[in-house]
Order: C-alpha cells, then sequence, then structure tokens
C-alpha cells in the first residue's frame, strides 16, 4: 500500500500494537505521543492518514483535529474510549472523518482504511461540462469553475458517490458505507452530518446549479436546481 499513517497516542503499549499491525500490511507509520508534538509531525512527516487519541497530554485531540484542518486535507480518524451523540458531532464538526473505539479491534480497523482509500474513479458523464464541476478522484479535488471547492476526506467520498449516480438516489447505507467503510446502522448519523457540511459547502462556495436533495426513507439525490 505504502500510505503513511501518523499516531498521534500517548497510551505507548496501543501505539505500539497500532504500529505492528499497520505495518504488516504495509503501511509506514510514525508514532507522536503527546498533543504538542503533533501539528508539527503532520507538517513533516505529510501523512495520508492520522489516527488521533481524543484524550492526550498537551494538547486535546479535539483541538488537534480542528487546528490541522487549517492545512491538513487527510484522513483524520479519532480514537475515544467512548462517543456519544453530542460529542461524535462535534468531532465531525471539527473536521474528523470517522471515530473507532477502543479496545481497537486490528481488523475492523484496517477495513475502514481500506474500504477509504479503495475508491473508484467515478463515472464519466456530461454534467461536468454543464454545472462548470471538475470532480477528479486521483487528486481528490473538486473544481467549480475553476476554482477549487475545499472538502475533507469525507465529504469528498460522499460528494463522489452522489456525483457518480447524478439524478439517481443513493441510499442512506450507500452513503455510510463510502463515508465509514462499514454496515449501515440507522443509529449512526455520521452520513447526515456530513450532508450538512456539503450543503453549507456548495453555498458557501455560491453553486446553486445543482442541489443535493433529502428523499424521506431513501437517501439522497444529486440534481439540477
Amino acid at each position: 500500500m505504502g500510505h503513511k499513517v501518523l499516531i498521534v497516542e500517548d497510551d505507548q503499549l496501543s501505539a505500539h500494537m497500532l504500529q505492528l499491525h499497520l505495518s504488516r500490511k504495509g503501511y509506514h507509520i510514525q508514532v507522536v505521543y503527546n498533543g504538542t508534538q503533533a501539528l508539527e509531525a503532520i507538517q513533516s512527516f505529510q501523512p495520508d492518514i492520522l489516527l488521533l487519541d481524543l484524550m492526550l497530554p498537551g494538547l486535546s485531540g479535539a483541538e488537534i483535529c480542528r487546528r490541522a484542518r487549517t492545512f491538513f486535507d487527510g484522513l483524520i480518524i479519532v480514537i475515544t474510549a467512548s462517543i456519544d451523540e453530542f460529542s461524535e458531532i462535534n468531532l465531525l464538526k471539527y473536521g474528523a472523518d470517522d471515530y473507532i473505539t477502543k479496545p481497537i479491534k486490528a481488523n475492523i480497523l484496517l477495513a475502514r482504511l481500506e474500504a477509504r482509500l479503495r475508491r473508484m474513479p467515478a463515472k464519466e458523464t456530461n454534467h461536468a461540462s454543464k454545472h462548470k464541476l471538475q470532480l477528479n478522484n486521483t487528486s481528490r479535488r473538486l473544481l467549480y469553475n475553476n476554482r477549487e471547492v475545499k472538502l475533507t476526506t469525507s465529504e469528498f467520498e460522499v460528494f463522489s458517490i452522489l456525483y457518480a449516480n447524478f439524478g439517481h438516489i443513493v441510499s442512506r447505507e450507500e452513503c455510510c458505507k463510502a463515508v465509514r467503510g462499514i454496515e449501515y446502522d440507522r443509529r449512526d448519523r455520521t452520513v447526515d452530518m456530513r450532508i450538512s457540511c456539503l450543503r453549507k459547502n456548495l453555498q458557501q462556495h455560491d453553486i446553486k446549479d445543482i442541489v443535493i436533495k433529502t428523499i424521506r426513507n431513501k437517501g439522497y439525490v444529486l440534481i439540477d436546481t
């Protein structure tokens, strides 16, 4: 694989186990044990994936996530002992793409990483020229009128699957798998948060000729306005 993973985890045993499992799968690993060194390590190591413990000495995982999103466009997965709806929403607002709870099951973590990194190019359509959109799955960039629309990794994945199915309903289950690489859980609001962020992003970039519409009990569809 060769993808670079930065692990920010103060529990050295946990960090070592993560490093061991990921290294065996071909990932290049760097480990940081406190929050104060994390931002510098992100800039110097330039990882594809950031595995970020939530509770850290020096600087919290949430604050690292918030600051990192000003310059880091890679995948951020937060490691936490527990999660509830309030804290999950806050993590997503800070810019996290996903979370995983302790104790971490290596096979689950690997499956999520591989699902996110294994994205097929979107189908070619004529919507790009019509709406002045350019979606590049290789560089993972979205352009509108030749200006980049800044998206997080998960936002790009959601938009990509909607764009590939332009005019057709994409179920919440399909979106959930695209975002998290796991089976759909109707209690999981991750996709709803991503759709909300995408809509705001499109509005902020003055993209008015397309819209993401919610189809009740079915999913979402990207259509002309």
